[in-house]
């Protein structure tokens, strides 16, 4: 996530209050109160195996887009 004064940070929630939530950064043991107000963006992370598993689903998805229609067009011959 990116902080208003500039701050990237990355790591895992540990609690969630209603002005704020608590942060651990990865590699870190203190964790880090943040206000929400102080948040301007957040992606969530995405492991490499869940990234390459996506770009194949997506791959073969766009594949089987592609074969359906040419094999039923080649059956009804």
């Amino acid at each position: 996530m990116k902080l208003a004064d500039k701050r990237a940070l990355r790591g895992n929630i540990q609690t969630i209050e209603q002005e704020q939530f608590t942060l651990l950064p990865d590699g870190q043991q203190q964790a880090v109160q943040i206000a929400y107000s102080d948040v301007r963006d957040v992606h969530p992370a995405m492991k490499r195996g869940n990234e390459i598993a996506l770009i194949v689903g997506i791959s073969a998805g766009a594949a089987l887009a592609i074969l359906i229609p040419v094999l039923t067009l080649l059956s009804m011959d």
